[in-house]
């Protein structure tokens, strides 16, 4: 039961933090409670995907673990993780008419990412019974998947407010960065941590501990540039 509460607070936490950056019209619970669920869910088709295409590249390039490392991290998990995220987020509140803010697209997009960190970050803590673990990924595991939504949310929120300008070429090429930006952080953050090689792992939780920083300045920033949405 303590494992199970520790593997959750940190969810809890970012998700307050940041829906309380949402100042204009805050989001209804019920949406924010479903597209939690649905990036729970989500879980499930990235790992089938993922184990798919890990198979496929253990075959593949097998003649060099670096070479094996690069596709898994970002063509295996990050491609995987956060394309399922993505579905979920784009099928639940594109056509909302709850959309009407930019900075929403960051919120539903966190919120998203934050209920598969949640369900991922369960499951290690549970299969592990650390608490060294429970710990390691509360300060880097789930933090780091809410920086991911942060990033596939701003451009989102871009590309909805391009639609409603009418310009498909703007909503269609920031769609894209939503999903691109957001597989490249996370395919990024996870090749560091997995090579295991201390003079990547050292600079990179330096790197980290900054970026943190930055993504949360940039958050307050999108916040305070919120834009209504027509």
């Amino acid at each position: 039961m303590v494992l199970t509460i520790l593997a959750v607070i940190p969810g809890i936490v970012l998700f307050s933090l940041v829906y309380g950056l949402d100042r204009n019209e805050k989001e209804p619970m019920g949406l924010m409670w479903k597209l939690f669920c649905l990036g729970a869910i989500s879980v499930i088709p990235a790992a089938i995907v993922e184990l798919i295409l890990k198979n496929v590249y253990q075959s593949t390039f097998a003649f060099n673990n670096i070479v094996y490392l690069i596709a898994l991290c970002y063509f295996a998990i990050g491609l995987a993780e956060e394309g399922g995220k993505y579905f979920f987020l784009k099928m639940a509140t594109w056509k909302s008419p709850e959309f009407n803010y930019t900075f929403d697209g960051v919120v539903y997009a966190v919120t998203v990412s934050l209920g598969f960190a949640v369900i991922e970050n369960i499951m290690y803590v549970l299969s592990t019974r650390s608490f060294g673990v429970a710990i390691m990924r509360a300060l880097l595991s789930v933090p780091g998947h809410a920086m991911f939504g942060v990033y596939m949310g701003t451009y989102y929120g871009i590309a909805k407010l391009s639609e409603s300008y009418i310009n498909t070429a703007g909503r269609d090429k920031n769609l894209f960065r939503a999903y691109a930006v957001a597989v490249f952080i996370h395919g990024t953050y996870d090749f560091c941590l997995m090579t295991g090689q201390v003079v990547i792992v050292i600079p990179f939780l330096i790197f980290e501990i900054w970026f943190t920083i930055h993504t949360y300045k940039k958050l307050k920033l999108l916040a305070g540039a919120d834009r209504r949405i027509q």
